[in-house]
């Protein structure tokens, strides 16, 4: 497998939005490449090498109703050499903190890439996004207790100083 580029995602996004709309699932789609310290933080935590890393593309579609969430998996499934590696469950069984999403792995969607695909709805993602779910927050409360740690090292180091 060849490292993902900025077309595939965008071949990917476009294969998704029109396969959904055969089906007359009209979604938001959007896709990124991830970030290389991303992966390499995760593979460094996770002792994984490249090719165990299953989000190095990430598509996201967003829909209006939670039946459709499941259609678009039903899409995916029937598209062309596509097989799911793993599929998670996030609205039948939402995360403790409220979190709902279809996950799933999937390779082959494109060229034999490997792309983790979420399906939601608009409330789920409001939720996602700006609620107790948040990723962002956590991402930021992350950094404040590392700009935290950084501060209170300093801080000792300056009254060693004295």
């Amino acid at each position: 497998m060849s490292k993902p580029n900025d077309m595939q995602r965008i071949a990917i996004k476009d294969l998704i939005f029109y396969q959904l709309l055969k089906e007359n699932i009209i979604a938001k789609v959007s896709t990124r490449l991830k970030d290389p310290i991303s992966s390499l933080n995760k593979m460094l935590r996770d002792g994984r090498s490249v090719e165990g890393l299953y989000d190095l593309v990430g598509a996201r579609i967003i829909i209006d109703t939670e039946r459709d969430c499941y259609r678009s998996l039903y899409v995916l499934k029937s598209l062309y050499q596509c097989d799911f590696i793993t599929i998670k469950d996030y609205i039948q069984t939402p995360k403790l903190n409220g979190y709902q999403s279809l996950h799933i792995i999937v390779l082959n969607l494109f060229n034999g890439c490997k792309v983790e695909v979420q399906i939601r709805t608009s409330m789920m993602h409001i939720t996602a996004e700006n609620g107790a779910a948040s990723h962002k927050k956590y991402k930021q409360e992350q950094q404040d207790q590392i700009t935290r740690a950084i501060f209170d090292n300093i801080t000792r180091l300056f009254e060693s100083l004295r």
